[in-house]
């Protein structure tokens, strides 16, 4: 049996985290949510998963994907960042490997996924 991808889910929102969850389904992805920064960095030191979706709500966000960036330990580790419409042009491209702005359908949340897991 071939291994899951892990992807941690960083939103405090339960509605965000149950959409990722299931638009990424529990048989092709390995999803832990949490709903915190601080939480994160701990998630993601323990279990380095393959992605890490990002709600920029969160206060550290995108501080939190510069810090995993600057680790030799967790610099190939993706990340994906979930912006308002109102502001999704206004993201630094080098902190986050990709954004998307919500809401987003499940299939536009997928594909972004995908193509984030896909590069190698």
């Amino acid at each position: 049996m071939e291994e899951r991808p892990t992807i941690v889910v960083v939103s405090e929102p339960d509605g965000v985290r149950a959409q990722l969850r299931l638009t990424l389904g529990e048989d092709r992805f390995e999803v832990i949510e949490v709903s915190d920064v601080r939480s994160a960095a701990a998630t993601v030191t323990e279990r380095l998963p393959a992605l890490i979706v990002l709600d920029d709500d969160l206060d550290g966000a995108t501080e939190l994907a510069s810090s995993l960036r600057a680790e030799p330990e967790t610099a190939d580790v993706r990340t994906l960042l979930l912006v308002s419409r109102s502001t999704a042009g206004e993201q630094p491209a080098s902190v986050v490997d990709a954004s998307i702005a919500m809401p987003a359908t499940s299939f536009a949340l997928l594909r972004r996924i995908e193509g984030l897991l896909d590069r190698d």
